[in-house]
């Protein structure tokens, strides 16, 4: 018996460099749609939200990383928000991890990752 799955989701943090809080935005909304397109494939909907965001530790040894494009030492920053309905709505899930990266108030330069479930 296949067992029911919990939660879907989707992480990057290899690769994540951005300049400006747009850049940010627009990754935030792809990522936003691929865990929905999960979300349809699964047939499920959800009501909470959980976001991780990866913040560059400042002053980090350039030698803890491995190789230019990982995230290397890093704050894991972990929030949550629940919704008034359930939803798998791309949209929906982007307006919400939106409000938390504004809130967490992470420059743009030091964004390492991003997960959503």
């Amino acid at each position: 018996a296949k067992a029911t799955r919990k939660s879907v989701g989707a992480q990057v943090t290899w690769g994540v460099r951005f300049a400006k809080s747009e850049e940010v935005q627009h990754f935030v909304e792809k990522l936003s749609q691929e865990v929905a397109n999960r979300m349809a494939k699964a047939r499920v909907k959800g009501k909470a939200i959980q976001v991780t965001l990866l913040r560059a530790v400042k002053d980090a040894p350039d030698s803890a990383r491995k190789g230019h494009l990982g995230h290397g030492i890093c704050d894991f920053l972990n929030r949550s928000v629940t919704v008034a309905g359930f939803t798998a709505d791309a949209a929906l899930i982007a307006r919400e991890v939106w409000k938390i990266c504004c809130l967490l108030k992470v420059p743009p330069e030091e964004v390492r990752g991003l997960g959503i479930q």
